[in-house]
């Protein structure tokens, strides 16, 4: 179970959706990317897999950097959707945002 923390995205794993652990360490998507419009914490996500793949859709809000991030105007209302993909590391959920990603959806039978 991946839940918006409003500091990035914290993880959980349960062995039979009854008692949950939650990941240690950092949230998911704490730390800001790289990309222009992924440049601060990522939230608001879902999870979508495909073939042997998982994929995480989330929101940033590209125009909450920078001196004019505390206001409310357009720029730090604006969205931007982003896809990374997840990996299963040592145990844990990971992702790389700033690291390339390519799906091809395959619809589901």
């Amino acid at each position: 179970m991946i839940t918006d923390v409003w500091d990035g995205l914290a993880v959980y794993h349960s062995p039979d959706a009854l008692g949950w652990t939650r990941q240690p360490d950092d949230n998911l998507l704490k730390s800001p990317g790289r990309g222009a419009e992924d440049q601060v914490k990522g939230g608001h996500a879902d999870v979508l897999i495909n073939r042997d793949r998982a994929f995480l859709f989330y929101f940033t809000h590209p125009g909450r950097t920078g001196p004019r991030a505390a206001d409310d105007g357009y720029e730090q209302r604006r969205s931007s959707i982003q896809v990374v993909e997840l990996f299963l590391q040592d145990g844990r959920l990971n992702c790389d945002r700033d690291a390339p990603t390519r799906l091809c959806l395959v619809a589901p039978r």
